[in-house]
Parts: C-alpha cells; sequence; structure tokens
C-alpha cells in the first residue's frame, strides 16, 4: 500500500500581517488564532489546562482542507506554567493534560467567506482571497490586534475576543470597558504587561483610538507568542544512515568514561548491567527529522 505525503513545516516571517487572518485560511505559529468559525468559539472552559485549570494561550494552527468539501482548521493552545508540563512529563502515559487540541470545520458554502471561483481573483492572494462574505477585506486593525499578533481582515466576530489568547472574552475591564478577556488570569496578564498604562486614556464603553490599539499589541509582547507563518513542503526522500543511533553514542560514551577516567553514573542501573536501552522507533523517528532540522510541524 502507497503511503501518504508526509508535510514538513517551517517558520517564516511574513512581508505582510494580513495573510495570516482568517481569510487567507492560515497556518502559522503565535499571535492570536485566525477563527476559522467567528460565530462557534470555544468557551473559556474548553481552553483551560487539564492540570493546574488556568486558561490556556494560543501556540500554532495548521490548516487542512478536507478534499474540495470542506475547510478545516487544527488549533493547538497550551498552559504558560512549565510546571505543568513538567508534572506530565513525569506522569507519563503518553498525552498532555496541559495541551488542548480542538478542530473546527466549515463546508466550502458557508456564510462567512466566498469560494475562490466566486471572489475573481488570480489565486495569487491564497484561497480565501475574496475576504468575508458581503464585505471588503478590511484594513483596519481591531482592538485583537496589530504589530503582527492580531486579526485585522478577518470576518467580524459577533463575540468580544479576549485580548490576550483571543477566545471568547466575556469579562470587561473594569476600568475602560472597552477591552474584552476570557478570565481574570489573562486579565491580570494583560494589566501587568502593559494596559494600566493605557486604560486610563481610552474612551470609557467607547471607540479605541488606533494609536492606543497599537499600543496594546505592544503590551501584549511577552504575552502572546511571537507570529509566523507555517510553510509547508513535501518531504524529501534520502537516506539517514548519516545518523548515528542511540547505541552508537552510549558506544562512543563508554570509550570516553574509559580513556578519561570518570566514574560512569547510573541511570536505572544500565550502565552496570551492560544493557542497551534503545527505542528503535523513536532512534528512527530523530535520524529522520536530523535531516531538516528547522521543521515544526511534520503532517500527513
Amino acid at each position: 500500500m502507497a503511503h501518504s505525503v508526509v508535510e514538513l513545516g517551517f517558520l517564516e516571517k511574513p512581508e505582510d500581517f494580513s495573510v495570516l487572518t482568517s481569510p487567507f485560511f492560515p497556518s502559522k505559529v503565535g499571535g492570536l488564532p485566525a477563527w476559522l468559525d467567528p460565530q462557534n468559539l470555544p468557551s473559556p472552559s474548553q481552553l483551560a489546562c487539564g492540570v493546574c485549570g488556568r486558561p490556556c494561550v494560543f501556540l500554532l494552527q495548521m490548516y487542512a482542507p478536507l478534499a474540495d468539501t470542506h475547510h478545516r482548521s487544527l488549533f493547538l493552545f497550551m498552559c504558560r506554567e512549565g510546571a505543568c508540563h513538567e508534572r506530565e512529563q513525569c506522569r507519563g502515559g503518553g498525552g498532555s493534560r496541559a495541551f488542548v487540541v480542538l478542530r473546527c470545520a466549515l463546508p466550502r458554502e458557508n456564510r462567512f467567506y466566498r469560494r475562490e471561483e466566486d471572489a475573481g481573483g488570480d489565486g495569487s492572494a491564497g484561497q480565501g482571497e475574496g475576504g468575508p462574505v458581503g464585505e471588503e477585506p478590511s484594513t483596519e486593525t481591531s482592538v485583537s490586534g496589530s504589530g503582527g499578533v492580531g486579526t485585522e481582515g478577518a470576518p467580524p466576530s459577533p463575540r468580544p475576543l479576549c485580548a490576550v489568547c483571543g477566545c471568547w472574552g466575556p469579562k470587561r475591564c473594569g476600568g475602560c470597558h472597552s477591552v474584552a478577556y476570557c478570565s481574570q488570569d489573562h486579565q491580570r496578564l494583560h494589566w501587568t504587561a502593559g494596559h494600566r498604562l493605557f486604560c486610563r486614556d481610552i474612551p470609557r464603553g467607547g471607540a479605541t483610538p488606533t494609536s492606543l490599539i497599537q499600543d496594546h499589541a505592544q503590551a501584549r509582547v511577552g504575552v502572546v507568542l511571537p507570529q509566523f507563518e507555517i510553510v509547508t513542503e513535501d518531504e524529501p526522500e534520502r537516506s539517514v544512515t548519516c545518523v548515528k543511533s542511540d547505541k552508537e553514542r552510549m558506544q562512543e560514551y563508554r570509550r570516553f568514561v574509559k580513556m578519561s577516567g570518570v566514574k560512569c553514573v547510573s541511570v536505572k542501573g544500565a550502565c552496570e548491567s551492560g544493557e542497551e536501552v534503545e527505542d528503535k522507533w523513536f532512534t528512527a523517528f530523530k535520524k529522520r527529522i536530523s535531516l531538516e532540522p528547522e521543521q515544526v510541524v511534520r503532517y500527513q
């Protein structure tokens, strides 16, 4: 049976960040999520860390369409607390409760995006060049983002979006009543990151000046991850014999220990017993990914 092609994802900094917004169905790392369906957003409880219960932040999304029938995007969120990830590593058993994975699909015929053939474009702007239905692609910056971390040009969301994670924000800042949050945790993060400097200058419950919106984007630096486009290409077929296995590395280590006179440190008794503990599947995987060390995503 023939194997399907594996696609490798690499990070690139786009010249125009508008290509990372919803109408272009992006694959990207960092910034705020470019929601495929702006109406049905995940609730704060759906994006809570399974270890500490705090809200996760957006890590990446991949556009993975289903043939010619559906748009589909996969979203990955992670907990900001390193202790949660360490705890899950120690727990073992596969999987991690410190990550949240979501999937969203929309039929090609939907009320948010025009089909490519209906847009009348030349295809140079990506699969969503038609923009939101009934609107021209926006060039304005919303309170949810600018400076490479926002969602300008996206279909308007009927729900307020959290200024930190970009998910549904049912809470509002008690000072300006203009910035939304999904939780008190993200409100505190944003306040510490810089919102406290701009809150008093925002008209209470009114429109936010463009200059202050840009300042809000700067305030998210250190809270929201830097944004990059994920560019995919097919995995090349190459020989992987040039990479040393775990067994070969252990043999080199033992030769070094013997020559240097350094005492061999036991790892679960493996060194003294002479057992060769090697995960052959993992070794083969490491050899394979070593051919393209800058890859961040593998998709099949």
